[in-house]
């Protein structure tokens, strides 16, 4: 029997149950006019239903079907000629106003720096995701933006907001960039990260940390990877938004499925658990424990950065953000 729905790992990543299964390929036959990976062949296996492992008298803003068929994400690749796969690409949400700005320079700057210390394949890659300007002076600082930094600013057609679908528009752009063409077979594409990623500007990561622990979980299988928004597993519905992170299986649904695009309004993050609930997806939700974390002074999640940190969040003023990259210690490596 396959796994339910949300198999979930303890905090040292161990699998609640089943057997881990080999890492998958990642070259994907593809033809497209335009050289960009259109339909990869994803395969969808309906499989025997299980419960959801949700307490039964649970209430949540959205309807879960107890015995229902699970969705099984098979991504049929195949790996020869490939270059490494990095462990993930991440899109950090965005808006121009002056302290985000003065964060993103800085977090450029910086991320350059470490990935450049790192080998290729523990290399995690950021870009910028930002609605269209409500303002014309926002719509310009924007496209002053994107000048500067045309590789890794990303502007939707859809206007600033977090609750109407920007998280949407990632994934969708996130999907056109996870492919690259295969160096010497035409019509071939290969996959370049492990996990897509879904992040806030207030949050820092660090790339070494973070690289290490996504090597740690199960290849091979849909993984929803975070900090779960709830205390008690049972009663998890989405991770928090600090940083999730979805294998490409996962992203591929999504990018074809019709549940999200019908389920776009509502809070981002909240909006991402509900998809892969209404879909069924058969995934493991993978808590990262206290290694994903908030400042002390933050409402919730709080902890002091430590050398186990691999995300800090509520880095929100000058002072806290500085607080999260010297407890990093980013700015001595």
């Amino acid at each position: 029997m396959r796994n339910p729905p949300h198999t979930w790992m303890s905090n040292d990543h161990h699998l609640v149950n089943d057997a881990i299964s080999s890492m998958p390929s990642n070259a994907v036959k593809l033809s497209h006019p335009d050289m960009i990976p259109a339909s990869p062949d994803l395969t969808l296996v309906t499989i025997t239903a299980t419960h959801p492992p949700f307490n039964s008298s649970l209430r949540l803003p959205f309807p879960i079907l107890e015995n229902t068929t699970l969705t099984h994400l098979e991504l049929t690749v195949s790996s020869a000629g490939c270059p490494p796969m990095k462990p993930a690409l991440i899109g950090i949400l965005s808006i121009p106003k002056l302290a985000n700005t003065a964060r993103r320079n800085y977090l450029r700057q910086i991320y350059s720096t470490l990935n450049s210390k790192l080998p290729h394949n523990q290399q995690i890659d950021f870009v910028y995701v930002f609605g269209r300007g409500v303002t014309p002076e926002s719509e310009t600082q924007l496209l002053l933006e994107q000048s500067m930094f045309p590789h890794d600013t990303i502007i939707t057609q859809r206007k600033e907001g977090r609750d109407d679908g920007m998280v949407f528009d990632w994934f969708q752009k996130a999907r056109k960039m996870a492919f690259s063409p295969h160096p010497t077979r035409d019509g071939e594409w290969c996959r370049k990260y492990q996990y897509i990623g879904k992040s806030d500007d207030d949050a820092v990561v660090h790339i070494e940390r973070l690289s290490r622990l996504l090597a740690t979980f199960p290849q091979g299988q849909a993984n929803f990877v975070g900090k779960h928004a709830l205390k008690d597993h049972l009663n998890m519905t989405h991770m928090t938004g600090m940083l999730y992170l979805l294998t490409a299986d996962i992203l591929e649904w999504i990018f074809h499925s019709p549940i999200p695009l019908e389920n776009l309004k509502g809070l981002e993050d909240v909006q991402v658990g509900k998809w892969l609930i209404l879909g069924a997806i058969e995934a493991s939700w993978i808590d990262v424990g206290t290694q994903f974390h908030n400042l002390p002074e933050a409402d919730y999640f709080q902890k002091p950065v430590t050398n186990e940190t691999a995300v800090v969040h509520w880095c929100k003023t000058e002072t806290q953000f500085f607080k999260c990259v010297n407890g990093l210690n980013l700015d001595l490596m």
